[in-house]
């Protein structure tokens, strides 16, 4: 019998994990988006009365978006904007190579993004989306005027679906870096208690409070009104890539929907990209690569799944 060695243990244990896939939301290269609320501002939370006069949230019974106020640390939520529709419009820009596991010890490799916006203000350029403190609990969203991609942790999203309701899909855009983290884990952009700004608070706090249900869940639409809806059409079901991977890369199993397949390194550079056309079964040489671990990326018209391969 052979001898199981901890090298041979350890790449079962990787192949293993690399064999569970996650499909992505499909957000197409240099288009914009509005980012709504899933719910519309609630009329009955947190009206109080001080000196006097109750206190009623604003936007009351109306979805708000995220919007881009450039004289102001944090980004408000207004209803739809028409006098400038820049100051709601983000591109999600992909890190390439760049994935985090979500939820923990699932599989899912997730991934990660800059939120850019389109409105260039205060000679800044481009402003991107960013944490303000990691550390601090319901710190707020800021846009910075930062290059692109930004690679600080507190630039750094994913975005995962949430829920499908009345044929729309819902998502929570959750910052990477508290992904796992022992304080402030999990922490998903979130309007505030009244839906005039948006904060950070721990994942699932809305489904905690009954006067909130899904508060930290967002629905994209397009410049002209269309939604991001599922990308559940893109079917893995009947693929297989073998792994690990000595001198030649073969993917099975096909569909039309894979219109490409891209071998990044795990510092995210791309090293191999092959077309498929009506095909279903790839061989790629891969004998000029060195040994180690690499991510395979799956492209087609409704979306993309990364799969981490070893090559020997």
């Amino acid at each position: 019998m052979k001898k199981i060695t901890f090298k041979n243990l350890l790449t079962l244990a990787l192949c293993a994990f690399a064999f569970q896939v996650h499909a992505q939301v499909d957000f197409q290269s240099k288009t914009f988006y509005k980012l709504r609320t899933a719910l519309a501002s609630p009329d009955e939370y947190n009206t109080a009365v001080k000196d006097g006069e109750e206190k009623v949230p604003p936007f009351v019974d109306q979805f708000v978006y995220a919007t881009i106020d450039p004289g102001k640390n944090a980004l408000p939520l207004t209803p739809l904007n028409t006098d400038n529709p820049d100051l709601q419009l983000f591109a999600f820009v992909e890190l390439v190579g760049q994935t985090v596991e979500y939820p923990a010890e699932s599989g899912q490799m997730n991934q990660i993004y800059n939120i850019v916006s389109k409105f260039e203000g205060a000679g800044n350029g481009n402003g991107v989306l960013e944490l303000n403190e990691i550390g601090i609990a319901s710190s707020r969203t800021r846009i910075r005027g930062n290059a692109f991609p930004y690679d600080e942790d507190v630039a750094k999203f994913i975005v995962v679906e949430a829920s499908q309701d009345d044929n729309e899909s819902s998502y929570q855009l959750i910052n990477a870096a508290t992904i796992g983290a022992a304080s402030q884990p999990n922490r998903a952009i979130q309007p505030d208690t009244n839906y005039e700004w948006l904060n950070f608070h721990t994942v699932d706090l809305g489904a905690l409070d009954g006067a909130r249900p899904r508060i930290e869940q967002f629905v994209f639409e397009t410049e002209t009104g269309e939604q991001v809806l599922s990308n559940e059409q893109f079917d893995v079901s009947s693929i297989f890539i073998a792994n690990p991977v000595k001198n030649t890369l073969s993917v099975k199993g096909i569909t039309d929907n894979v219109k490409q397949v891209t071998v990044y390194s795990v510092l995210g550079q791309q090293v191999l990209s092959r077309k498929v056309t009506a095909q279903s079964t790839l061989d790629v040489d891969v004998s000029g690569l060195t040994s180690g671990m690499y991510l395979v990326k799956l492209t087609g018209d409704n979306g993309s799944f990364t799969k981490k391969v070893i090559k020997e």
